[in-house]
């Protein structure tokens, strides 16, 4: 190991919660503050800024914890999964599910997929642009031909199912909320198709034969094969909402 990378590990290691290694502090010198107390500088700014990037991330999360147990959350998680890049935006991922596995939180079971939602519209936002789809490209398929196509999704495109109703959770979670809004966890399950529209993600509750048929072409099933595992729907209404809703980049046919 050369004598940087050795520096640089102990240095991580530092901000992850390591004691320091004197070899370290003697690396960084005093220059008229103690070596010890200017490494605790970067550490707590590293902190501070980590939990930020999260709350940024976790809004609904943190809206349903507070903030107090948020940070305690997030200095956890920070530890244990440190960021592997250097983009902020990139770093949770794995956030929802710590968090949900917290002791304190475990009377709390819609918290790991209210977080989950926050990370799909997060990786939604910044995900890359692409032309979307439209309805003359379809319209120019020939009928006999309309069910050999497979369908491109864009970038920003996901889906997520839940037991609980998430966008009510999310929306009664935003500081604008009534604050007498009531949310029910019985309303059913919840099925998301969430995408980019221009500048803003936006999702569409989808039926449960609707969510397969999304997933089937997210898989690259074929339309006429989409449509067979989705069972009864009515495909005109699909095409329309789902596939020209902007979730789609492009139709081929083989």
């Amino acid at each position: 190991m050369s004598a940087l990378h050795e520096l640089q590990s102990r240095f991580a290691g530092a901000m992850g919660g390591d004691a320091p290694a004197p070899a370290l502090l003697d690396a960084i010198g005093a220059d008229g503050v103690r070596s010890d107390r200017r490494l605790a500088v970067h550490c707590n700014h590293h902190l501070i800024s980590l939990t930020e990037a999260l709350g940024a991330t976790f809004p609904t999360l943190r809206a349903l914890v507070g903030d107090d147990f948020f940070a305690q959350a997030a200095r956890s998680h920070i530890a244990a999964a440190p960021p592997a890049g250097p983009c902020l935006f990139e770093y949770g991922e794995g956030f929802p599910d710590h968090i949900a596995s917290l002791p304190a939180a475990r009377h709390l079971p819609y918290l790991g997929d209210s977080g989950r939602l926050d990370w799909a519209i997060n990786r939604a936002y910044h995900a890359p642009d692409a032309p979307v789809l439209d309805a003359a490209t379809l319209a120019a398929v020939e009928a006999g031909a309309a069910g050999l196509l497979r369908f491109v999704a864009h970038p920003s495109l996901g889906l997520m199912v839940s037991p609980f109703p998430l966008p009510a959770i999310r929306a009664a979670a935003r500081p604008d909320a009534d604050p007498a809004t009531r949310v029910s966890l019985d309303a059913g399950e919840t099925w998301l198709m969430i995408w980019r529209a221009g500048d803003d993600v936006v999702w569409r509750a989808l039926s449960e034969a609707e969510y397969r048929f999304a997933a089937a072409l997210l898989q690259g099933r074929s339309l006429a094969h989409a449509a067979e595992l989705a069972g009864h729907i009515d495909l005109v209404a699909v095409l329309t909402d789902i596939v020209l809703s902007g979730g789609f980049t492009a139709a081929i046919l083989p």
